[in-house]
């Protein structure tokens, strides 16, 4: 029977079991998460959740950090089986994201600033981005579409590629302007991002309109922000 039903891609609905699901959601993420459209597993060779309408809360506790149309979970087949069900790959689609400076400040180092700068707000949220994903062993993807960043920047599609063990790889295609650009970065693993005090190595590669600018260095997380040595390297 269990054959039958990977050959044929049956969907099952598993509406009775969202107040379990949303617990093991909230459990990982460490904040409120809500499904408020339909659920359905899908029992194939890799065991997939696909959850409609989530709203993920902020820890500031103000706007929803993340509202979602459509997240589609791929299980790690060995681990649901030991009843330990740890995501593969994430999908995330038609989303608003809001990173707001209460939330960041929650997760820094030090106290929050009257003058704080969006430059430091986004050094404060990197570290509590990075050990989100580091606390996820099984992850191996995470893949963001059609997503509007704090109602104004609108990206097409993000790709994080986070081996455990592997080197950091994030791709952003999007438009500006009705050009279409690229943002392509690699790093070093993000373990060393949260327990070395050494640089962590950087390279980021923009693309837009027939014009490229690298930037290669060191990245480093001080109780300030972040501190980057770095070399620009303009093109096209």
């Amino acid at each position: 029977a269990w054959l039958v039903v990977l050959g044929l891609g049956v969907s099952i609905a598993v509406d009775g079991f969202r107040d379990s699901i949303e617990a093991a959601a909230s459990r990982a993420l460490g904040v409120e998460v809500h499904v408020n459209g339909a659920l359905v597993f899908r029992p194939t060779v890799g065991p997939t959740i696909v959850a409609h309408d989530v709203r993920v809360a902020s820890p500031a506790g103000g706007e929803a950090l993340l509202r979602a149309g459509r997240i589609k979970l791929r299980l790690a087949p060995v681990a649901l089986l030991r009843g330990e069900p740890r995501s593969r790959r994430l999908l995330i689609e038609d989303a608003s994201i809001d990173l707001d400076a209460g939330w960041a400040v929650a997760h820094g180092a030090g106290p929050a600033q009257a003058d704080e700068t969006k430059a430091g707000v986004v050094a404060q949220q990197l570290p509590a981005a990075a050990e989100l994903l580091a606390g996820q062993p099984e992850l191996r993807q995470l893949v963001l579409r059609r997503v509007v960043l704090n109602d104004r920047v609108e990206l097409d599609a993000v790709s994080v590629d986070a081996r455990p063990g592997q080197p950091l790889e994030l791709t952003i295609r999007g438009r500006f302007q009705q050009q279409p650009y690229t943002i392509e970065l690699s790093g070093g693993r993000l373990v060393d991002l949260l327990t070395s005090s050494r640089p962590w190595p950087l390279r980021v590669q923009m693309n837009l309109a027939d014009t490229r600018l690298l930037v290669s260095g060191d990245l480093e997380a001080t109780r300030q922000g972040l501190e980057l040595t770095f070399a620009l390297q303009p093109g096209g």
